[in-house]
């Protein structure tokens, strides 16, 4: 999915406002002192070729003080597009005009160190001549990390051709901001999981709110609210001759939406590798892809950051939330020590308890703090994470399913290093227990390594050999 800006937004128009020079500069002093030398030195020694040059130095001067530097300059900027995702190519383009003075104008734009420039120049030298001019240049820039950057107002600077009178600068039009998602992953329908947890799988989650409809579901014990209508009387009966525990009650499809709720762990052990390739920034794109997949076949999305611990995005639905969640991860930046996943819990409880979603954490599973580590353990605080999720669900029998995508971060900083297949193997096994830890409290463990696979074969892989749709 692409995102745009209203067209009007995309095209900066604005005449270049410069600063007027008042005074010659020190080269014009000092050619004024030497030409003056030159005839006064020549009328007392009765010189006549001294008495040539200094006249031919303030001529010469006085003609170079009537040039005018270039000015009159107006700048026109185009942005192809002011939203984009990441790995797509923005085109600009300046349209300078130049109306007075003679001489070089120098044109130029600056913008962040994470964008690069793909082809063309960004900075280019002009020359005025004595006609009003027009001079176009277009370059481009390749977006490769999200986040929203300015492009700031184009800069111009004009010198007299003899450098007599100081430089004139301006800028031309307004800054312009530029928003990098994203990527959308190529996630499709992925049907007859088998996997290893016995929680359901995200494509056939069932709706926690609406009308019952006649399709039965399951059986499973009272709980508070239920109405009486609704209790198999034989099956509690042999219910309770077993086991003494609640009644029973027959539990049918509901009418509704379904209902998705992502955890993005984005603190400070997910910084692991370059500016550009990091677990941070592969979470973000698995959770960008997984929004846009349950949002366009009807889920209501939530979403949890742990930047921002008290604040979340609220569950809804349509493109409008999907630019929303987008524009959200766009601007995550690396907080805290560790992700709070009870505390995340906690704060979202009241959602969790009335959509019955399916949960979704993105996080790393291969951290290991030092014995001298400030911070507490992180596997511990996430698999307590994982347990106060499982004790949110409705009911004993019918748990939410909880989806652990671990991103294997061990193996950024070690792909150039020499010797590093046996570490990683190393670290990979020490995640083991881990990850049994999680499957025992009835989450499904997705591993991924985004340097050599898409997100949507990692989810293919993980459900062996499942037909997609």
């Amino acid at each position: 999915m692409t995102h745009r800006l209203p067209a009007e937004a995309r095209h900066a128009t604005a005449p270049a406002v410069g600063t007027i020079a008042r005074s010659p500069t020190a080269y014009a002093g000092w050619a004024a002192a030497v030409s003056l030398v030159f005839i006064s030195g020549s009328v007392f020694l009765g010189n006549i070729p001294a008495l040539a040059v200094g006249v031919t130095l303030l001529l010469g001067l006085a003609i170079g003080l009537t040039v005018k530097s270039p000015g009159d300059v107006r700048i026109q900027r185009r942005v192809s597009r002011n939203s984009v995702s990441i790995g797509e190519r923005i085109e600009v383009e300046w349209v300078v005009n130049v109306g007075t003075g003679f001489g070089p104008v120098a044109v130029f734009d600056s913008f962040s160190t994470d964008l690069a420039l793909a082809s063309g120049s960004n900075v280019r030298m002009l020359w005025k001549w004595l006609r009003p001019a027009t001079y176009i240049n277009r370059y481009a820039i390749d977006c490769s990390k999200r986040g929203i950057y300015e492009l700031p107002s184009t800069q111009w600077e004009s010198r007299h051709v003899f450098d007599l009178w100081p430089a004139t600068r301006g800028v031309g039009p307004a800054a312009t901001t530029l928003s990098v998602f994203p990527r959308v992953l190529p996630v499709r329908r992925l049907r007859a999981h088998g996997g290893i947890a016995s929680s359901a799988y995200p494509a056939g989650a069932l709706a926690a709110l609406g009308v019952a409809t006649t399709d039965f579901k399951e059986i499973r014990e009272y709980t508070a609210g239920d109405p009486i209508r609704s209790i198999n009387w034989k099956a509690s009966a042999r219910h309770a001759a077993a086991t003494a525990g609640r009644p029973l009650v027959n539990e049918f499809q509901r009418e509704g939406r379904r209902a998705v709720w992502i955890f993005v762990d984005c603190s400070r052990h997910m910084l692991v590798g370059t500016n550009l390739i990091n677990p941070l920034e592969s979470a973000i794109e698995a959770a960008n892809a997984i929004g846009h997949f349950f949002l366009t076949h009807g889920y209501y999305v939530g979403a949890h950051f742990s930047g921002t611990p008290d604040d979340f995005l609220y569950p809804d639905v349509g493109r409008r939330h999907y630019q929303s969640l987008s524009a959200r991860l766009a601007k995550l930046s690396p907080e805290g020590e560790y992700y709070d996943l009870v505390r995340a819990s906690h704060v979202v409880r009241q959602h969790l308890l009335a959509l019955s979603p399916v949960c979704i954490v993105i996080t790393r599973l291969d951290v290991q703090p030092g014995p001298d580590s400030p911070s507490p353990a992180v596997h511990p605080r996430l698999l307590q994470g994982i347990e106060t999720l499982g004790h949110l669900s409705p009911s004993r029998i019918r748990r939410m399913p909880v989806w652990v995508v671990g991103i294997n971060g061990y193996l950024y900083p070690a792909e150039q290093l020499p010797g590093s297949g046996f570490a990683t193997r190393i670290r990979h096994f020490e995640t083991r227990p881990v990850v049994e830890d999680l499957r025992r409290r009835s989450a499904i463990v997705l591993e991924w390594d985004p340097r050599k696979e898409a997100f949507a074969s990692a989810l293919l892989r993980f459900t062996r050999g499942a037909k997609v749709t």
